[in-house]
């Protein structure tokens, strides 16, 4: 069985946006961390800082180990890095972050997934086409003939896409992280 992780705060607003890139170094960002390519130079002199919307408050963001983002990365708390670094390093690279949320400072770490793999079934998706012909998909099928030989892993194609297997499911639910899974 495949998962996508949620964020437990349930509030349209409970999202982190990027906000310590640059427009014109974005796509380095992008490159790195949804791509998977290796060029991390960027972060040499980058520190990653995130700003949390309204839905994230001083009280909650505390006791919460997975931030929903804005851009397609999952951003996991301390406590989670701690607990699973060892056991994930095949498959996730984590990297310090900041996050800002009510004018305090808190360390996360952004999600690397090192795993690529289809994930998406093309044929049962569903998608829309922009003006220009080129196809988006909008509502994504799973596939049930995947390889779970992984914790998490992003589809080959649809990079903006992740999920997890019941292999991670079950370490979530052993060390009691507050994530939410969504069955896909």
């Amino acid at each position: 069985m495949l998962y996508e992780l949620r964020t437990s705060i349930l509030n349209e607003f409970a999202i982190v946006d990027l906000s310590s890139i640059k427009e014109k170094y974005y796509e380095k960002y992008y490159n790195y961390f949804i791509e998977g390519f290796n060029d991390r130079r960027f972060l040499e002199h980058k520190k990653l800082v995130f700003t949390a919307q309204q839905g994230y408050n001083s009280n909650n963001i505390v006791k919460i180990d997975y931030l929903k983002c804005s851009s397609p990365v999952p951003i996991f708390s301390q406590r989670f890095v701690k607990t699973l670094h060892n056991k994930l390093s095949q498959d996730i690279e984590f990297i310090p972050c900041k996050v800002i949320c009510n004018n305090i400072i808190y360390d996360f770490y952004v999600g690397r997934i090192l795993n690529f793999i289809q994930l998406i079934d093309k044929e049962k998706s569903e998608y829309y086409e922009l003006s220009e012909g080129e196809k988006i998909i909008d509502i994504p099928v799973y596939s049930s003939s995947v390889n779970m030989d992984f914790y998490i892993a992003r589809d080959s194609e649809e990079k903006n896409l992740y999920a997890i297997t019941d292999k991670m499911k079950e370490m979530l639910t052993e060390y009691n992280f507050n994530i939410i899974l969504k069955e896909v």
